[in-house]
This record gives C-alpha cells, sequence and structure tokens, in this order.
C-alpha cells in the first residue's frame, strides 16, 4: 500500500519536474558539480575510478536493463528520469535473474537498505550496493574509461519496516547513474530536489570518461 509520505514526496518531485522540463534552465556551474561530485568524488565509492573523468551508464548503444520488484517508486522514478533525458534508456525486465544473466544493470529490493557502518545507530531508508543490504559497490563497478558496468541493487526500505520515501528513490537512483558525492537538492537539504535534475541531465549529455578541468 502506497503510504502518504509517498504520496506527498512523489507530488512535489513530480511538479519540480515537470517546471524544470519545461524551462530546461541549467545553472552556469553544474558541470563544476559534476566535476567534484562525479569526477573528483570524496565519499562516494565511484571515486577510486576514472579519477577527474565523468562517469555513467552507457545509454548510447544499449539501454539499462532492470528489475522493477513490482515496486511503483521505482517504476515512477525510472518514468520522470527517461522524461528528463529525453530518452528511452531502461529495458525492465521480468525477472532478477533477467538483469544477472544480463551481467549489467540495476535491481531494486524492499526491505534491504544498508546504513553506513559508522553510523549505525542512524535509520537507513535506502542504499546502492553489490547485493541487498550490502553498503558498498561491487569491485570492478567502473571501466577504466568512466563507464559504469556492473549490476547494482537499490536496497529500499529499511529491515525495520520504515519505507523509502520517493525522493529518497529518486535519490539512489541518482546515485546509481553517477552523481557520486552529495550537492544542493542531491542529500544536501532535501533527497532530489529541483537542482537535481540539471546535474542528472548535464552528466548524460556529458561523453564517458570527459576529463574536468
Amino acid at each position: 500500500m502506497r503510504n502518504m509520505n509517498y504520496e506527498m514526496t512523489f507530488f512535489i518531485c513530480h511538479i519540480e519536474n515537470i517546471i524544470w522540463r519545461i524551462r530546461r534552465n541549467t545553472p552556469k556551474d553544474t558541470v563544476d558539480v559534476l566535476s567534484k561530485i562525479n569526477g573528483s568524488a570524496k565519499l562516494s565509492p565511484i571515486r577510486f575510478y576514472a579519477p577527474g573523468r565523468a562517469k555513467r551508464w552507457d545509454i548510447g548503444n544499449m539501454k539499462i536493463p532492470v528489475f522493477e520488484n513490482d515496486d511503483y517508486r521505482a517504476a515512477a522514478a525510472l518514468s520522470m528520469i527517461e522524461k528528463t533525458l529525453e530518452k528511452s534508456i531502461f529495458d525492465r525486465l521480468a525477472s532478477e535473474a533477467d538483469v544477472l544473466a544480463r551481467e549489467r544493470g540495476l535491481i531494486f529490493t524492499k526491505g534491504f537498505a544498508a546504513g553506513n557502518p559508522a553510523t549505525p545507530n542512524i535509520a537507513c531508508t535506502g542504499n546502492v550496493g553489490a547485493a541487498r543490504s550490502a553498503p558498498h559497490w561491487p569491485m570492478n563497478a567502473i571501466k577504466q574509461n568512466g563507464e559504469i558496468d556492473c549490476i547494482l541493487y537499490i536496497n529500499l526500505d529499511a529491515p525495520s519496516g520504515q519505507l523509502a520515501s520517493f525522493e529518497v528513490a529518486i535519490h539512489e537512483i541518482g546515485h546509481a547513474l553517477g552523481l557520486g558525492d552529495h550537492f544542493k537538492d542531491f542529500g544536501d537539504g532535501r533527497a532530489a530536489a529541483y537542482a537535481f535534475w540539471p546535474v542528472l541531465s548535464q552528466l548524460y549529455q556529458l561523453p564517458i570518461g570527459y576529463k574536468y578541468s
């Protein structure tokens, strides 16, 4: 059953996303933001790969396989992201096994969000990891050229039963798509708000491996 927190955050995100897609106003410092949080991330797992270069999925030659796990948040969030990027980039598959067979893609789970081991007392309702309940990305998740090429689990909802909001779902997908560290309107303030959209859009306009200045 959908919860009120989902309904409220979905409505807010939906309106903000529509406004941004109408305006398409990308701040001048967007590439600078990406240089810090994608190219030279300090906290995210992507910091170990292709330093100083753009890291993202290849959506030009193939779609990203996805198992939504019958999660209404995942379905709505993926559709919103495709509208933002003005391209169908997700290949929605019927099972987790289908994604595993492709050896790349995103798998949504429910009830397995892994918190930060350094802050065990803080409830976590979403994370991206190498498996259910895994706090870290898989080894060799990103190729030397900056292409994300692995299987990532997007774990929504805490094992204790606390549910992830729609904003949290958007936020975790943002991490999985290459947004490493937090920035304004992406973990700095709200989980995912207006300023998130131009940054994600700009990342997928840059070539894989683009060298930030």
